[in-house]
C-alpha cells in the first residue's frame, strides 16, 4: 500500500504542495497540442540553469537528479513522454526509504485522503516555453520541500 512518512506530511502541507501541485495540473492541460519532440538537452540545460546537476536515462526516458542534505539522500525524477510530464521524488534518511508515494499526483491523493478525493491530471506541454514554466514551478515546490525538510530536527537513529 502507497503511504507518506509520517514526517513528511506537515512538510508538504506547509509548503502547500497540494494547491501548488493542482495549479500546475489545471494551467497545463493542450493535449490537443502536446509536444512529443523535445530534445533532452534541452532539458538538461533548462535543468542545469536552475542550479542542479541532472543526468538522463536514455533507455527509460527520464531525467534524474541527486541530491545529499545532511543526511537525506533525495532523488527527484522528471519523466517527459508523449507531451506529458510526470515528477516522482524518493528520499532516503540515513540509508532507509521514507516512503513519500513516488509521482506527484499519487502524493496529492495520499495527501487528499481523509478530504474530498481530486484526481489530479498530470501536466501537458505543447511548447518550450510551457515546458520551461512547469519545471520552473515545479523546482519551486521541490526547493521549498528541501527547506522545509531541512529545518526539521529527527531523531530517528
Amino acid at each position: 500500500m502507497l503511504e507518506i512518512y509520517p514526517e513528511l506530511v506537515p512538510i508538504l502541507k506547509k509548503i502547500d504542495f497540494v494547491k501548488r501541485y493542482e495549479t500546475i495540473s489545471n494551467k497545463y492541460r493542450d493535449e490537443e497540442n502536446c509536444f512529443e519532440k523535445f530534445e533532452p538537452k534541452e532539458v538538461i540545460d533548462l535543468v542545469k540553469t536552475l542550479g542542479y546537476e541532472v543526468t538522463y536515462n536514455k533507455s527509460d526516458r527520464f531525467f534524474k537528479i541527486k541530491e545529499k542534505l545532511k543526511d537525506f539522500d533525495i532523488q527527484f525524477n522528471l519523466i517527459l513522454k508523449y507531451g506529458i510530464c510526470e515528477f516522482v521524488w524518493a528520499i532516503k534518511y540515513k540509508g532507509e526509504f521514507w516512503p513519500i508515494g513516488g509521482p506527484w499526483a499519487v502524493i496529492a491523493d495520499l495527501l487528499l485522503r481523509n478530504e474530498e478525493p481530486l484526481p489530479l491530471p498530470l501536466p501537458v506541454f505543447s511548447s518550450y516555453n510551457d515546458l520551461n514554466s512547469i519545471i520552473q514551478l515545479a523546482f519551486s515546490i521541490y526547493d521549498d520541500f528541501k527547506k522545509e525538510l531541512m529545518l526539521q530536527e529527527y531523531t530517528q537513529e
